[in-house]
This record gives structure tokens, sequence and C-alpha cells, in this order.
């Protein structure tokens, strides 16, 4: 059976749809991974000191204090903008709202160009559809590297700020790495379907034409028995005479030849 013809943008959707995909999943654990920063020499989710061999990680929702002894432990609590990583500071806590807001703006974009991308897929082969969806995804895509690139911008504002006279967090760890490879992947995409509207523009759509070709019906060969030779004999024509009937002369009917009396006829 032969495979269903693929379309000239084939290529460009998959890869397009691969590197959402994998944006997607990056943004969504950057956004729940408390992982964005860490500070080692930490005991306690208090204040740290040079002693203290924890490490503290700083998320946009959360903290965790990793306690590295044999237990290997990890404590969790919600961030308090009083607290930890802003610290009461003003200028902090906008950085850190700032950050959270533009993270959830990016996943949410990524996950709705994912659903673009899926219907772009399925709808390639109706050229008006695939290049209003293509062009909606371009937008999108655009839309979501800028967001994701915000969030990460402003969480480095956050970590290389000294809030409340306390030293920089810096230590940029998993969750901040993953948002970065997120913004680059979206950027990637942003390219990919420009390529794909471009194609889509110039693509044309195959017509189907119907041929009025007559076309004769089969004929069918007929087999009929060897016919047997017939003899080509002369034919002869004779002229006969027609018969004369036979007459018979019996005694005593007074009638024999030559006597002039006309005898009576006796037929055979």
């Amino acid at each position: 059976m032969q495979a269903p013809p693929k379309h000239p943008t084939h290529k460009f959707i998959l890869a397009a749809l691969g590197l959402t995909a994998i944006a997607w999943l990056f943004s969504l654990i950057a956004l729940a991974l408390p992982a964005w920063s860490r500070v080692y020499g930490a005991q306690t989710l208090g204040p740290a000191t040079s002693d203290d061999n924890g490490i503290l990680y700083y998320g946009l929702w959360g903290n965790c204090l990793h306690t590295r002894d044999y237990l290997e432990t990890f404590t969790c609590q919600l961030v308090d903008l009083g607290g930890r990583p802003a610290f009461g500071n003003k200028d902090c806590k906008g950085d850190l709202i700032v950050s959270r807001v533009f993270m959830c703006l990016g996943f949410s974009c990524v996950s709705l160009l994912l659903i673009v991308l899926v219907l772009l897929k399925k709808k390639i082969w109706d050229l008006k559809k695939a290049k209003q969806l293509a062009l909606i995804s371009t937008g999108l895509a655009n839309i979501c590297w800028v967001f994701l690139l915000i969030a990460w911008i402003f969480w480095i504002i956050l970590a290389e700020t000294s809030c409340a006279g306390r030293l920089p967090l810096q230590g940029y760890s998993h969750s901040f790495i993953l948002c970065v490879f997120a913004t680059a992947l979206a950027l990637i995409v942003t390219i990919l379907t420009c390529l794909l509207l471009m194609k889509l523009k110039k693509f044309q759509q195959p017509k189907v034409t119907i041929s009025s070709v007559y076309t004769a019906p089969p004929v069918y060969e007929m087999h009929y028995p060897p016919s047997v030779p017939v003899a080509d004999y002369p034919m002869s024509y004779a002229s006969y005479a027609p018969a004369t009937p036979a007459v018979a002369y019996y005694p005593g009917s007074g009638a024999y030849p030559g006597s002039g009396a006309a005898p009576a006829p006796q037929l055979w």
C-alpha cells in the first residue's frame, strides 16, 4: 500500500513541535522547582554562616534547604516577600513579582503555542487555515521567548542586588538554567515558524482534474469450435421422361394387340 504524500513543510512542523514540547517541559520545571539560585553554607532557613554545610535553594514560590548529612533531607517553605530572597526590600520584592508573573505568562504562552502547532499539523493540507495557524504560531513564539526572557532577566537583577544589605544571591541553579534553555528553544521555534509561513505562501494547492476521455468498454474474444469443411461436389442435372403406365392384357377381355378394341387398362 502506497504511503500518503508528505507536505513540503512537514519537516518544519515536526521540528517546531518537538522543540516546543521540550520548551514546555523546561518552563514547567523552572516554574515549579524552587532552584533558581543556591547558596552554600546554610544549616537552617534562617541566616547562613560559613561553618554550615547545607545548600539553600531559592525559587519563585518557595525555598528549600538541602542538609548534606547522612539523611540528605530537604526542608521547604513558601516564599515570604518579607523574608528570603527579597528580605522586605521594595525593589527586590518588585523584581521577584515581575519574574513570577512573566514566568507564568511564558509557560501559558508555550502551552498555547503547542496546541496551535498540533492543529497546524492536522490542517496542513487546507492552505487557507494552514496560513492562518502558521501566522498565529509565529506571533505566539515571539511572545513566548520575550516573556521567558523577561522572567530570568529580572531574576538576575534580584540575584545581583544586595537586598537589605545582604550579600547577593547569585549561584544560578537548575530552574534558572532551564528557563534560559526554554527561551532559546522558543526563539528557534520562532525562526522555524517564520520559514514555515514563507513556504506556505509559495505553496500552490494541487488541483484535481477530472478527465473526459471516453473509455471503450472491454471487448471479450469469443472462441468457437472449429468448423468442419464441406466437400464441394459437382451438381449434374438429368432430364427424365414421364413414365408410361404398364398395361396388362388378360384373355377374354376382348382386348388384345391389334384388335382395335380399347382394352381395359390395369395399372400395376
